[in-house]
C-alpha cells in the first residue's frame, strides 16, 4: 500500500507522538510518501522511514525560493530506500504547495503496482464530519485532490481536533 501522508506543521509532542504511533501500525506501506513539512510531514515520513525501513520514502519539497520546508526532515532517519525531489517550479509560493501536493498524488498513482492501492492518511487539526472537509488549507486540498483520483482516505483526528480546538 502507498500512503500519502499530510497534516498541519505545527503540532505538539504529543500530537507527534500519536502520527508515529499510526503510522507504526501501517503493516502493509510499501511506498510513503510526503510533502517535507514540519508537523506531520516531518513525524510521519521519520516514523516511516524507521518502522517501515524497506519501503521506498519519498519527500517531495515545493519548489519556490520562499516555500518553507523541512530540510533535515531525513537526517538521522535514512532509510535504504529514501529519497527527496523537487516539486514543480512554480510562480509564487502558494502556488509551489499547491503544485507539491498534486505531484504527491501524481507520483504515488504512478508508482502504484498492479492490485496495490493508494490510500490519503490526513491528521486533522479540526474536526470533520460526514467527509465534509474545510475549504482551505494544503491538508484538505492534498485530501480533495487524492479522494478525486481514486485514493482511500483516512481522517485521524489530532488530540486538540478531538477537544473541539485547532
Amino acid at each position: 500500500m502507498i500512503y500519502i501522508f499530510t497534516g498541519p506543521r505545527a503540532i505538539t509532542d504529543a500530537e507527534a507522538a500519536y502520527v508515529w504511533s499510526t503510522v507504526e501500525e501501517l503493516h502493509d506501506l510499501t511506498a510513503s510518501i510526503s510533502g517535507g513539512q514540519f508537523g506531520v510531514d516531518t513525524a510521519a515520513t521519520r516514523a516511516a522511514a524507521v518502522c517501515h525501513r524497506d519501503a521506498l520514502h519519498t519527500v517531495i519539497f515545493p519548489n519556490h525560493p520562499e516555500a518553507t520546508w523541512n530540510r533535515n526532515i531525513l537526517n538521522g532517519y535514512q532509510a535504504p530506500r529514501s529519497e527527496i525531489i523537487s516539486g514543480p517550479p512554480a510562480p509564487t509560493k502558494g502556488a509551489a504547495y499547491l503544485g507539491r501536493n498534486l505531484e504527491e498524488i501524481a507520483l504515488a498513482f504512478e508508482m502504484k503496482p498492479a492490485g496495490e492501492d493508494v490510500t490519503c492518511v490526513a491528521f486533522s487539526s479540526c474536526p470533520v464530519v460526514d467527509r465534509q472537509y474545510p475549504q482551505r488549507g494544503g491538508t484538505w486540498h492534498t485530501v480533495r485532490h487524492a479522494e478525486q483520483a481514486g485514493a482511500a482516505i483516512e481522517i485521524h483526528p489530532l488530540p486538540r481536533a478531538l477537544a473541539g480546538r485547532r
